[in-house]
């Protein structure tokens, strides 16, 4: 029986009949390949952008909430302080006091670089952080511990009946990074001289000296006749805990071209408004800033000029106006050398303001 061709062989060709080759050529593929590595390039580049963009933020960020903690910190530190030293008392002579030179001449060497900025004196309950104990728990037990020293006697009778002690804090700023321990331009460090290194036995501190029972807030460390009674100031340690890192360094605003923050430079005047003036007839200004000098006594340095980046203003209030201590901080930081920032990264300036609680040495109202 003779076979027929089916209609699909009559009606398709044979060339028509061979399977089709599918997909791109070559020049298809390489220009496909082109525009996906650009894409991919585009959106890497976008994404790494971002990831810096973050981590600089995150860098910022971070510091900012320090220097915010740092202030907090110091302003809570001097709310409590009793006396507070202005620019001159700390670096410059004291004129109002017989010329006695500044604070910082009684104080330990920092070492190179480290800048004492505010000083002042608090008052802190013994034992010291909660830790140690009394020489004696009574007037009897203070007498046989120190049978025949009467000073100690006394001494030993007033810290179980007061069970606190004026303690010195210094407020520093240090540049010094000889150890590569630190990642910032400058740190915060605060300093104590405390009045014991040993309760029990009550060991003063080296260099100590009350400001209350033998010298004067003002005056210190001068006793009577003003005589320095100072002893082992050889032996004064120079122990610092750091506060806070990235502060800016010192004179930063001028290198950036910005306007620092400054003192106000109000005149003091009296109740009945007349100005107030010191012993060479010179009007006195309402703030001191710290640690420069008055600008009454010297005028080029009514703005800070060597360290803006954290100084304060204390209140000077020439020995006629009563009332607390007034003091106004300064701080600005810095995120260069965080990760991923190479360049100053100037975080804002903090100010803060406190009264001082203290107001030891000035005059009471009628």
């Amino acid at each position: 029986m003779r076979k027929y061709p089916s209609l699909y062989y009559r009606s398709h060709p044979a060339h028509a009949r061979k399977k089709r080759r599918g997909g791109f050529g070559i020049a298809e593929i390489m220009i496909a390949t082109f525009i996906a590595a650009v894409a991919i390039s585009l959106l890497l580049s976008m994404m790494v952008s971002m990831m810096q963009t973050n981590q600089t933020e995150q860098a910022r960020s971070g510091v900012s909430d320090d220097m915010r903690r740092a202030m907090l910190y110091m302003t809570g530190d001097i709310r409590e302080a009793t006396y507070v030293y202005n620019g001159d008392q700390l670096t410059q002579t004291r004129p109002d006091v017989a010329n006695l030179g500044s604070l910082t001449s009684y104080l330990p060497s920092f070492g190179a670089n480290v800048q004492p900025i505010l000083a002042f004196w608090k008052v802190e309950n013994l034992p010291y952080d909660g830790i140690g104990s009394f020489p004696a728990t009574s007037n009897a037990g203070c007498a046989t511990l120190f049978s025949g020293n009467d000073p100690l006697i006394n001494e030993c009778q007033t810290t179980i009946i007061e069970r606190r002690a004026y303690t010195l804090v210094v407020y520093t700023l240090s540049t010094n990074n000889s150890a590569n321990a630190w990642d910032g331009e400058s740190r915060i460090e605060r300093y104590t001289l405390r009045k014991y290194t040993n309760l029990a036995t009550l060991t003063r501190s080296p260099g100590y000296v009350d400001p209350v029972r033998d010298s004067g807030f003002d005056r210190w460390p001068f006793g009577a006749g003003n005589t320095n009674i100072q002893v082992n100031a050889a032996g004064m340690t120079n122990t610092r805990a750091t506060l806070v890192d990235f502060v800016s360094r010192p004179q930063v605003f001028p290198l950036q071209s910005r306007n620092p923050p400054q003192c106000p430079t109000d005149i003091l005047r009296n109740p009945d408004g007349t100005a107030v003036t010191n012993a060479a007839g010179q009007q006195i200004r309402t703030y001191v800033p710290s640690p420069y000098s008055d600008p009454a006594i010297n005028a080029t340095r009514v703005t800070p000029t060597s360290v803006n980046s954290f100084f304060a203003c204390v209140m000077n209030d020439g020995g006629v106006i009563p009332g607390n201590q007034d003091v106004i901080v300064y701080l600005t930081g810095n995120a260069k050398g965080r990760p991923g920032i190479e360049k100053d990264s100037i975080i804002d300036p903090l100010q803060g303001r406190v009264a001082a609680k203290g107001i030891v040495g000035k005059s009471v109202p009628d």
